[in-house]
């Protein structure tokens, strides 16, 4: 009886599990717990299950392990070390010949998420990465279906080697790949495909620096010498463009700005000495420029930013800006020490002036400077017949030339007219050629070198050419002679001195704003000259050479704008 009522129960008990085995309430395991579906499926999957081996059951066939990326952001492109940072889900899929089941036996579970590291994952790795694989990609759950499907996407952040071209810096565009397939395996046991055709762009979020143009993706398949087997990879390649505002407001203005103050050199004059302090003044800030170029570019020889062409242009402007400032200043310091401007000197000068439009006011192709040092003897004798002339126009070189003069008798006896107007008690000449100035009221006597000519009060006595003869007089201490005259080869002899100091210090004067002028001229030449040169180096380098590489657009569908 009591047999009977225990295998009753028994009987019921089973009937109860299976009823709701088959209602999907789940299972118990051998110690009676209720499990979920996912748990039993889980552990008949994991059945006999080594994640080390490849999940085919015939060797010769091989893992077609499709690869995609999901590019959500570019972090970085470091220029100066070539290395791209970007931040990507690298999408995995594959088939997995042991992970499959019936979905009806697991109330309809078609998608199991299990950890990947009980799963064998592909080897992919990144063929042209920067860092080491310590640390491995992210432990993301693989999604498995019950076809044995595997889709595995950890969010990984690559460090990928990119080859830089810096030609066109900062207008520049970059292209730079990803190669990703499997290290180990070949292409006969695990194949590696694209997942699609592009890249899923829609979470991707905009970098400061860089526009994203495109990203195509392209597979390889490579034959090593050393194997017959193929190996095959995928390639992301990756086009980008550098936003320029930040370096035009930072780099380009600066510069261009620069090079104009190069043009103020030859606007400044050589006296003020600050000429070749400017020129290098200029020079210093486009080195400091160079280097901070040169701290964010590469360390190659390969390729030349078009920026460090446009400032090696600028600062080669500036240096022979300070060699032709220099030349200049000599040029202009050149009058000071009586040098004579050479004839082709001049020529040339006046013929860049008539180009320029530039009115001279010393230089002239006349040969003004064939003047003497102490001039000819007929320009000082007129000279000095001016200086001592009366009013009437007469001089004292007249009367010592006049040989019809005899002792005792007034000069206008002689019938000469320049002596018709000289008043008798102004001027008397001696047979021994002197000539005196006297009144009737002293004696020739008392006329003493203190005293010279001052006896008439007429007003000759005021007149310039008196009064120059008479400060000439007094400061020269010209001798009396011994009967009370005044000698007049003396006389002659300090106001040749005198017209000799004038006439050095005008022709002094002159050769300083001749050599002045020239400079000037110079100048004004040299400040067009690089006036154009400027305008093309600028425009060549900035604006025509970047207009070559637009190519780049016409294969390209830009993403960004």
């Amino acid at each position: 009886m009591h047999v009977s009522s225990a295998l009753s129960v028994a009987v019921y008990s089973l009937f109860l599990a299976v009823l709701q085995f088959s209602q999907g309430d789940g299972a118990t395991n051998d110690s009676g717990v209720r499990i979920t579906d996912e748990q039993r499926l889980y552990r008949r999957l994991r059945v006999n299950y080594d994640p080390h081996t490849r999940p085919v059951y015939n060797a010769s066939h091989p893992v077609v392990v499709k690869i995609g990326i999901t590019l959500t952001q570019i972090f970085d492109l470091d220029e100066k070390n070539q290395v791209l940072t970007t931040n990507v889900w690298l999408d995995h899929e594959w088939t997995d010949e042991k992970m499959r089941w019936d979905p009806e036996e697991y109330n309809g579970l078609k998608v199991l998420r299990i950890p990947c590291k009980h799963i064998w994952k592909p080897d992919i790795v990144l063929y042209n990465s920067v860092e080491d694989y310590t640390d491995g990609y992210m432990q993301a759950l693989a999604m498995v279906k019950h076809d044995g499907n595997i889709f595995w996407p950890p969010i990984v952040k690559f460090h990928s080697t990119c080859q830089i071209d810096i030609t066109f810096f900062p207008f520049d565009d970059q292209v730079c790949s990803m190669k990703l397939g499997s290290w180990a395996y070949d292409g006969f046991q695990v194949d590696v495909v694209n997942r699609s055709s592009g890249v899923d762009l829609s979470n991707y979020v905009s970098n400061g620096e860089w526009m994203l143009l495109k990203v195509e993706t392209v597979r390889n398949v490579i034959y090593y010498p050393c194997c017959p087997e193929p190996f095959p990879d995928v390639r992301f390649i990756i086009y980008l463009r550098r936003r320029t505002l930040y370096y035009t407001y930072n780099v380009i203005i600066p510069c261009v700005m620069l090079s104009t103050l190069t043009l103020l050199v030859f606007w400044m004059s050589p006296e003020s000495g600050e000429k070749v302090t400017l020129g290098l003044t200029v020079l210093l800030a486009f080195s400091v420029f160079m280097l901070l170029i040169a701290e964010n570019m590469p360390a190659t020889s390969s390729y030349v930013p078009l920026i460090g062409v446009y400032l090696t242009s600028v600062m080669a402007l500036t240096s022979v800006s300070v060699v032709l400032a220099v030349l200049v200043s000599n040029i202009s310091y050149r009058g000071r020490k009586d040098k004579v401007m050479p004839r082709f000197l001049r020529v040339c000068v006046t013929a860049l002036a008539r180009v320029m439009c530039f009115r001279l006011h010393f230089v002239t192709n006349d040969d003004i400077g064939r003047r003497t040092k102490y001039g000819s003897r007929n320009v000082w004798y007129k000279g000095v017949t001016n200086l001592v002339s009366n009013d009437s126009g007469c001089s004292l070189m007249d009367l010592e030339s006049n040989v019809d003069y005899q002792p005792g008798a007034h000069p206008a006896a002689s019938g000469d007219a320049c002596f018709t107007d000289l008043e008798p008690d102004v001027v008397t000449v001696h047979s021994t050629g002197h000539c005196t100035e006297h009144d009737p009221t002293p004696q020739p006597a008392d006329i003493t070198p203190d005293q010279p000519l001052a006896s008439s009060s007429r007003s000759r006595a005021k007149s310039p050419r008196r009064t120059e003869f008479q400060r000439s007089w007094d400061g020269g201490g010209v001798e009396s002679s011994g009967d009370g005259g005044v000698d007049l080869d003396d006389i002659v002899g300090r106001l040749r001195s005198l017209l000799q100091r004038e006439e050095e210090k005008d022709s002094g004067e002159d050769l300083c704003r001749q050599w002045q002028e020239a400079a000037e001229v110079i100048d004004r030449f040299l400040f067009w000259i690089f006036v154009v040169s400027t305008v093309l180096a600028t425009v060549t380098s900035l604006v025509f050479l970047p207009l070559t590489k637009q190519e780049l657009d016409a294969n390209v569908d830009i993403f960004e704008t």
